[in-house]
């Protein structure tokens, strides 16, 4: 008596379980390649992702600097504007002063009359 009548398998069905490993074998690396495939978009659109991030980011962040940039610009013109309205007034003011101090001078100077 041979192996498989101990074990109770007959020789017809052999063939049959050997196709059905082989079906499995076969369905694993389809699974496997899939997954693969899966992964591999899966990674594709996570750098694409970070990538638009990135692009996201660095416009904000020069959007952000070129405000920054104007508002520096406003802020020295405006202090310009003020230190020409001081120096304006300072002037005026030094004008309105000099005539009364040349008149003072004068008078030290000349005799009372003359002028």
């Amino acid at each position: 008596m041979d192996n498989t009548a101990k074990k109770g398998v007959s020789l017809s069905a052999l063939p049959a379980i050997a196709r059905h490993e082989q079906s499995l074998i076969d369905q694993e690396r389809n699974t496997k390649a899939e997954a693969k495939q899966i992964v591999d978009r899966a990674r594709a659109e996570a750098y694409g992702i970070i990538e638009e991030s990135s692009r996201a980011t660095a416009a904000e962040v020069a959007a952000i600097r070129r405000e920054g940039e104007e508002q520096r610009e406003r802020d020295r013109q405006q202090y310009l504007a003020d230190f020409d309205r001081k120096l304006n007034a300072m002037r005026e003011d030094a004008k309105a002063r000099a005539g009364a101090a040349i008149d003072a001078v004068v008078a030290l100077v000349l005799p009372k009359g003359v002028r």
